[in-house]
């Protein structure tokens, strides 16, 4: 019976330190928050994973950079539809039909659907995000790219 519950004892201790080495290991490394204003040039902010706090997304690098004072940066609603309103120069704007639009490198979150758009920004694809902002996947190398979209 002691060497049961020792070798139980031990499969625990194991298993925490997988699991914090897990969660560890997914909070290091950057990713790269790519603004895109017509006519002008591309602006990119480095996030450090590991100076994000939880919910660790995509929103809370966004909450990061406008801490930092290197970004403005606004949403709206909670939850699973939270969406941006404005994010450095870009603004929504319904009178002229131009929004905020998302695309991610990180393939777990790309759009599927029919209305899918995709785009090559440094020779890496981006495919438009299919899931809100606060569900967005961050790992190290992730491109997140943001610009403007219009439907008229």
């Amino acid at each position: 019976m002691k060497k049961l519950l020792a070798l139980l004892l031990v499969l625990i201790v194991a298993f925490s330190f997988v699991a914090c080495n897990k969660n560890e290991s997914d909070k290091v490394g950057t990713v790269t928050v790519v603004e895109f204003v017509e006519g002008g040039e591309a602006k990119e902010y480095q996030v450090g994973l590991s100076k994000l706090s939880e919910p660790y997304n995509v929103l809370s690098a966004m909450e990061y950079l406008k801490k930092e004072g290197k970004v403005e940066f606004e949403y709206s609603g909670t939850g699973d539809s939270a969406y941006v309103t404005k994010f450095g120069a870009l603004t929504n704007d319904a009178t002229t039909g131009r929004y905020i639009y998302i695309y991610t490198s990180v393939e777990a979150d790309w759009d599927v659907s029919e209305y899918k758009m995709e785009m090559t920004y440094k020779e890496q694809k981006l495919v438009s995000s299919g899931v809100g902002i606060s569900k967005m996947t961050l790992k190290d190398g992730a491109v997140i790219y943001i610009g403007l979209i219009s439907w008229s």
